[in-house]
């Protein structure tokens, strides 16, 4: 919770920075011949494909906050509410951040993404249970 409250409380050019690095290290692993493009060509492609590196960092970011709160509650509504409104806490927090705003979006993809983390220790605790008992 903590990594995710520092990371919102970037103003808007310290997140864009962030996301836009982020995003030009994913794609030039990711994309064949990326580096032998143009500075620009670089740059174009990375901006167009923003939103989509933002919303897979804040389902992956929830997802692991989803994880942690499962391991801590072991009960999947528990842990799932909590993220949930760790979420809106969150998108409320931004609001006082420069250039951030509280976006509903946000929400939708972090409980996405807590959902995922809750789902996921749920189904290998539960392999694990049936395996010990096989």
């Amino acid at each position: 919770m903590a990594f995710i409250f520092c990371l919102s409380a970037q103003d808007v050019d310290q997140s864009t920075d962030l996301s836009l690095g982020v995003g030009k290290n994913v794609e030039k692993h990711l994309i064949s011949g990326y580096g032998s493009w143009s500075e620009n060509q670089q740059e174009i492609f990375t901006v167009s494909k923003d939103d989509v590196i933002r919303d897979a960092a804040h389902c992956f970011e929830y997802a692991v906050l989803g994880v942690l709160l499962m391991l801590s509650f072991s009960r999947r509504i528990v842990a799932f509410v909590t993220g949930q409104l760790y979420s809106l806490t969150d998108e409320i927090h931004q609001i006082f951040v420069p250039g951030r705003a509280c976006q509903l979006t946000d929400m939708l993809i972090d409980g996405a993404g807590v959902l995922i983390g809750v789902f996921l220790v749920y189904f290998v605790s539960r392999s694990i249970r049936r395996c010990k008992i096989s």
